[in-house]
């Protein structure tokens, strides 16, 4: 699991964090995060699956959430109109080039994580991602967050 949580924190950092502002990059779940280490992005490792594809081979399928932590104190005093805090998610997480069909911006981090899976030799995505964004108070503030949750497998191996 270490292997895969690492790729991903590689391409994190080296297409991500820098342009788009973030200012820590975690592995596991965090529960304390330091106010001036926000905006944060958080790769928890969830669980692996270890499925038989024959007699003597093996499929790791690993379940990863990579988090995008906003504190949400720096938004109770925003526009009511405009929802500036799940806006910026959003780009960080999805956002597309405008007039493309539909592309997404090469530092996102669905086009980073898809790129990466797409040419990595160890691992592939094994399903569509999928997105959830959404307001915690389980951390020692409250927090605006995007849950990218993806599926992964190793290649297969021997026993």
């Amino acid at each position: 699991m270490d292997r895969i949580v690492d790729q991903i924190l590689t391409l994190l950092t080296a297409s991500v964090k820098t342009p788009r502002g973030i200012k820590q990059i975690y592995k596991g779940d965090i529960v304390m995060i330091p106010r001036a280490s926000i905006p944060a992005i958080v790769i928890d490792a969830k669980g692996t699956d270890i499925k038989t594809q024959t007699t003597f081979q093996d499929v790791d399928e690993y379940s990863i959430d990579i988090v995008v932590i906003l504190d949400a104190r720096d938004y109770f005093n925003a526009s009511a109109t405009v929802m500036t805090g799940k806006e910026f998610l959003t780009k960080i997480m999805e956002e597309r080039i405008s007039g493309t069909s539909n592309e997404l911006k090469s530092d996102t981090i669905l086009k980073t994580i898809r790129s990466g899976f797409d040419s990595s030799s160890d691992f592939t995505l094994r399903a569509d991602p999928n997105i959830n964004y959404i307001f915690n108070t389980n951390r020692e503030f409250p927090t605006i967050e995007a849950v990218l949750s993806v599926r992964a497998i190793s290649k297969i191996y021997a026993r």
